[in-house]
């Protein structure tokens, strides 16, 4: 979507890569989300995370949420921690529970953000590797008002009524991820991504006159070992 909540979709470029040392220390990047494992264990992961939520610009096809003030893209730190189980209903198949939290250092929404994620991983053959999670995300106070809330110089711009959205459980996400190996060094990827906004924010006039509470986004991509 061309931001949170829009029913128009825009095409962006994302890099995802990991880089492991020792058994299970790791540094991944995930497009828009950053995380360094400084545990060597191999069922625990715990360490510092980086998330990247993408701004509101004029560029967007709604033209009463282009009357609304642009908001630049944030950046936010905080921490993660994972839990993985071996086993599941094959032999080789993880179950993966994290969660996250980070808050804005960008002074941008100057709010906080987490999430708390379950995720199932098996291989069909050896080559294809598919991943199926859920996720429920919450925010603050803070960070509900910057992307949703319309002011009364907002309502006045742009005729939607004034609004403001308090803090809460954000949406609930299903995703699907998919990597098939060419060879040892190059793979395809393939993910998609359902998201539906809850409660107050998908009750906000930017979704629900202006947008769509049901969030979609799907991606292809090509891999490289080294």
């Amino acid at each position: 979507p061309e931001y949170e909540g829009s029913s128009d979709m825009t095409v962006v470029p994302l890099i995802a890569g990991e880089l492991k040392w020792g058994n299970n220390r790791y540094i991944a990047w995930d497009g828009i989300t950053g995380r360094i494992n400084v545990l060597d264990n191999e069922n625990f992961e715990f360490g510092p995370a980086i998330n990247i939520t993408l701004g509101r610009d004029k560029d967007i096809e709604s033209l009463k949420i282009r009357r609304l003030d642009e908001i630049d893209t944030a950046v936010e730190l905080g921490a993660f921690a994972a839990y993985n189980i071996a086993g599941g209903l094959r032999d080789g198949d993880m179950i993966r529970l994290s969660g996250q939290v980070t808050s804005d250092v960008s002074d941008v929404h100057e709010g906080v953000v987490g999430d708390l994620t379950a995720t199932y991983r098996t291989r069909f053959g050896d080559k294809l590797g598919v991943s199926f999670y859920n996720s429920i995300s919450f925010a603050n106070d803070e960070f509900a008002d910057t992307y949703f809330s319309i002011t009364p110089v907002g309502a006045l711009a742009t005729g939607l009524a004034r609004t403001t959205v308090e803090a809460g459980v954000k949406d609930f996400s299903f995703g699907i991820n998919a990597i098939y190996d060419l060879n040892d060094r190059w793979s395809l990827f393939a993910t998609t991504k359902y998201s539906r906004l809850l409660g107050d924010f998908a009750d906000s006039p930017i979704v629900a006159l202006e947008g769509d509470d049901n969030q979609f986004s799907v991606g292809l991509g090509i891999g490289w070992k080294f």
